[in-house]
């Protein structure tokens, strides 16, 4: 049914009698210009719609494939990280022994030569001591003599 200038007249001069000006102004307003779609038409836009939608189903079966290879990757990653996990958990533990092992052998180290030198102190304050008492004596002596013979 083809639309022309003169059935769009009438169909405002009878919406104006039913509905008044303005309502028929807004009513007139809102209807499209031009001709209307025909078949032919809307077959066209459903063949471009469709070719486009094969498009985009295409384009999503490439996404699933890649995202197919992520999966896979990321499954490889999450093994190697296991291994790598494993592996940190003994050299952890390895760490520890060694570190437990130079900590005695240091605490070894250092309370022998601490047992070495507290002798080695005690020697010399005995002598210091002796030699102390033996100018204590001396320095009596001296005093007696020089009392007992002026």
């Amino acid at each position: 049914m083809a639309t022309d200038a003169q059935a769009l007249s009438a169909l405002r001069l009878a919406l104006t009698d039913v509905l008044g000006e303005e309502h028929t102004h807004t009513l007139m307003e809102t209807l499209p210009r031009g001709t209307p779609a025909a078949r032919v038409d809307l077959d066209e836009v459903e063949g471009r719609l469709g070719a486009r939608m094969d498009g985009l189903e295409h384009r999503m079966g490439a996404l699933e494939d890649r995202m197919g290879g992520l999966e896979s990757r990321m499954g490889g990653l999450e093994h190697r990280m296991d291994i790598f996990e494993v592996w940190l958990g003994a050299f952890r533990e390895t760490s520890i022994a060694q570190t437990d092992g130079l900590r005695h052998e240091v605490l070894g180290a250092i309370s022998r030569e601490s047992g070495s030198l507290r002798t080695e102190v005690a020697g010399q304050t005995r002598t210091l001591v002796f030699s102390m008492i033996a100018t204590f004596m001396t320095f009596a002596a001296l005093v007696l003599v020089t009392v007992r013979f002026p």
